[in-house]
């Protein structure tokens, strides 16, 4: 179907540079909405954020109420330790709302220390371990 002939002076700006050859077309191909939650790439990701770090579910239920987090080194890369807390041994607890949601540790000093131990903010990796888990920045 042909394109109706608009007068050049009644374009607008924009019309005006698609004419010349400036803008393109925009066409946006291959779309692939991402539904939320568990199909999100990130959904089975630790998450060091600005002052809380999000766990997935699958690590919280493993390991229980009470967590130790701390930084190491595996390969000579920063890495994050999580591991639940033995017989009288203090550890840091869920965060919990009244929904049940319970996979926030929300504690700014902690993200604070394993900063300056030379971890980043972002997502790390879970690998199982004896007795925890690892994360390696993705």
């Amino acid at each position: 179907m042909p394109k109706p002939y608009i007068d050049p002076e009644h374009r607008t700006p924009e019309e005006e540079l698609r004419a010349l050859g400036v803008l393109e077309e925009t066409v946006v191909k291959d779309v692939r909405w991402v539904r939320p939650y568990r199909s999100h790439p990130n959904s089975g990701l630790i998450k060091i954020g600005t002052s809380v770090i999000h766990l997935p579910d699958f690590i919280t239920a493993e390991l229980g109420e009470r967590i130790l987090i701390g930084p190491g080194r595996y390969q000579g890369c920063p890495v994050l330790l999580i591991r639940a807390v033995k017989e009288n041994e203090r550890g840091y607890s869920h965060y919990k709302n009244k929904t049940g949601f319970k996979r926030l540790v929300n504690n700014p000093r902690l993200v604070e220390s394993l900063i300056k131990a030379g971890l980043k903010r972002g997502h790390y990796a879970p690998i199982k371990l004896r007795g925890g888990w690892m994360g390696e920045k993705v």
